[in-house]
């Protein structure tokens, strides 16, 4: 479960500082471990990112596949409305999601690094 933890608090500093601002030391800090301990979960902070980037995503997806899969198309308003709202209330309350939003907005380097570009 330490893993899950890690991630959960790389997702706090991801969100408000970015992949640059972030640093390892602080999210070990944060679940009570040393640095060097998070090398026993992920390969390094690169790994890291790309795994909360991952479960954001998964996060993302299955929460609007969810919904969709609830509609009654008989009142394609009240769905839209639904749905609309759905994505309002992630937005103000899903970290993953904020994440996710910040990512979408701010590329950061360590993707332009893994796809090869610069």
């Amino acid at each position: 479960m330490k893993s899950n933890e890690i991630k959960e608090a790389a997702l706090k500093y991801f969100t408000i500082h970015g992949y640059e601002g972030a640093s390892l030391s602080q999210i070990a800090e944060e679940v009570g471990m040393k640095k060097q301990s998070i090398y026993a979960h992920f390969k390094g902070k690169d790994d890291l990112f790309l795994q909360v980037l991952r479960d954001a995503k998964e996060t993302e997806l299955s929460s609007k596949l969810q919904y969709f899969r609830k509609v009654d198309s008989k009142n394609p308003e009240k769905d839209l409305y639904g749905f609309l709202q759905l994505v309002i209330d992630l937005f103000q309350k899903n970290e993953h999601i904020k994440f996710w939003l910040r990512m979408s907005f701010f590329r950061q380097r360590i993707l332009k690094k893994k796809s090869g570009r610069k």
